[in-house]
């Protein structure tokens, strides 16, 4: 188990590759972030690699940016069940590719997943024209055989969009761009906006 802890304003930047690598092997609960900056970090500002259960792991109050990744989901060979993943009045923001990435096999869920509450994903997708997104759902993205269905992604009150240009160029290619084979996706009272196709 790990169980508890609480990081409170913390700067995690500049790491040659991953600046958050968070891959628990066991059953995870109540992990928090509070009013921490994660930037800078090569390739991945945050990389989720899980291969059991979290539950209730926040980002309160973060902003995460300037990396090739913002958050990304890598899913795993044995499954990863989220419950209550939120991030909280957290800025997404300055990728060189996806904001939010998810992708790979053996994802399950439980009535609350991954929510994005009060948040704000933009200017992503800044390497190439037309290419990348603010957010992204990969075609890879599998149920557990064994497990309820898809985990449920909510967008609450969230902001997708007001994109990176240049020269009159938008840069990402969707604000939320979803795989057809990847069902339950909510947005409630957000927006997706100012990219080069909307959803």
């Amino acid at each position: 188990f790990l169980l508890g802890i609480e990081f409170t304003d913390c700067e995690i930047g500049d790491g040659e590759n991953v600046g958050l690598y968070y891959a628990a092997t066991a059953h995870s609960r109540d992990v928090t972030f509070n009013n921490s900056v994660f930037y800078n970090n090569t390739n991945y500002n945050i990389y989720m690699y899980p291969d059991n259960i979290i539950e209730h792991l926040q980002f309160n109050n973060c902003s995460i940016s300037y990396s090739k990744y913002g958050v990304y989901f890598a899913g795993s060979p044995a499954g990863v069940v989220y419950d209550n993943l939120q991030f909280n009045n957290t800025a997404i923001l300055n990728h060189a590719f996806e904001g939010v990435y998810f992708t790979g096999p053996n994802y399950d869920g439980r009535q609350m997943g991954i929510q994005f509450n009060n948040c704000t994903i933009t200017h992503n997708g800044t390497s190439s024209a037309n290419t990348y997104s603010n957010v992204h759902f990969d075609s890879t993205m599998a149920a557990l055989s064994s497990g309820s269905g898809h985990v449920p992604v909510w967008f609450i009150n969230t902001f997708i969009g007001d994109s990176y240009s240049y020269n009159g160029t938008l840069y990402p290619k969707y604000g939320l761009n979803i795989n057809s084979s990847v069902p339950q996706t909510y947005i409630k009272d957000g927006e997706v906006k100012d990219n080069v196709s909307g959803v």
